[in-house]
């Protein structure tokens, strides 16, 4: 039983890099809010992170004053955040980007693009991607400014 148990453990170390490796993200292009197309290599050589949220989604709305606080601080210190809408009626992002202030890009459709991402099943559902391009951080529910903070800080 002794034995077992630390073979299981083992096995588990070491999956431990296999599991922390790191993801490029391929490319895509998602038209933002004024019908504008973006593609996540104009982004390349920053530090990007990628929330992605719904307008029905409280936990969502509630951290946006979080990301436009990071957005603030750091978009002349090489980093950008992207907000990529999923499951929501297109008529009620500009409402919702209004009400909440958001100044950074809001990115629609993105429903098609999110498995660039990996697997997820819950938003909100945030991604550190380093200046490579690849996922440093993947960061489940709602988030205050000091999380994401220390997030960025790592890949700057």
């Amino acid at each position: 039983m002794l034995i077992r148990l630390y073979t299981i453990l083992l096995l588990l170390l070491l999956a431990v890099p296999l599991l922390s490796e790191d993801k490029m993200v391929r490319d895509f292009k998602l038209k933002d809010v004024s019908g504008k197309e973006v593609a996540l290599s104009d982004f390349k050589g920053k530090v990007i992170l990628v929330n992605f949220w719904a307008t029905w989604c409280g936990p969502c709305i509630r951290e946006m004053p979080d990301l436009e606080k990071l957005h603030q601080a750091y978009k002349d210190k090489g980093v950008v955040v992207l907000g990529l809408t999923v499951a929501s009626k297109e008529k009620d992002i500009p409402g919702m980007i209004t009400r909440t202030g958001v100044s950074y890009p809001i990115l629609l459709g993105a429903d098609e693009v999110a498995g660039n991402f990996g697997s997820f099943n819950s938003i909100p559902q945030t991604f550190i991607l380093n200046k490579s391009g690849q996922i440093v951080a993947q960061i489940s529910g709602s988030t205050a400014f000091a999380e994401f903070e220390a997030e960025i800080k790592k890949h700057l």
